[in-house]
């Protein structure tokens, strides 16, 4: 070694890699990665942040490689907001997509709570479409009427979940009301 001259510095591949892996994970902290489009974060009043299910949810969070869209889902699930977190999904879709095998449990448990809480809506629906008959009497009419309303409102308001509206979350009661809405709709036509 020379003393008080350039010492030549040699960096093996470990010593570069490590510095690498460092500045990633350093940089990966800046700025993140926000949540609805356009450029640079959301404060929730911009255009695009206000309006559909969930932006209150997606609305001005960056994420970074330590606390993700997954996290974020698991944080509105763990406080109740189900209806954010779905919409989170859905804005995030990409995301959930690429990570399906990671968060397929998270997502599954968010759908099975959600359809737990619409589920006896629809049930309730089927059991009145089923009791229509299918000639109806003038005298019948009304209740055949008031049947198809209050099958026609379950749906839309479980259709209004847009994560529901996927067949891996659907519920099966959701389906055959929606079959035998059409059925009927088709049948009382042709009385």
């Amino acid at each position: 070694m020379r003393f008080g001259g350039n010492m030549e510095r040699v960096q093996t591949p470990a010593v570069f890699i490590g510095r690498l892996c460092l500045v990633l994970i350093l940089s990966s902290g800046l700025p993140g990665c926000k949540t609805v489009g356009g450029e640079g974060p959301q404060t929730g009043t911009e255009p695009g942040a206000t309006g559909t299910q969930g932006d209150s949810a997606t609305a001005a969070r960056s994420y970074t490689f330590f606390n993700d869209q997954g996290d974020h889902l698991k944080e509105l699930v763990a406080a109740g907001k189900l209806e954010e977190a779905a919409g989170l999904y859905i804005s995030e879709k990409p995301f959930f997509d690429e990570k399906r095998e990671k968060y397929a449990a998270d997502l599954k448990s968010l759908a099975n709570s959600l359809n737990r809480t619409r589920t006896p809506a629809l049930t309730t629906a089927l059991g009145t479409l089923r009791g229509v008959p299918s000639s109806p009497s003038k005298e019948s009419w009304a209740g055949a009427k008031s049947a198809m309303d209050g099958a026609g409102q379950a749906l839309e308001e479980y259709d209004s979940i847009a994560m529901l509206a996927e067949p891996e979350f659907r519920a099966a009661e959701a389906g055959q009301l929606r079959a035998l809405y059409e059925e009927t709709t088709t049948r009382l036509r042709a009385a």
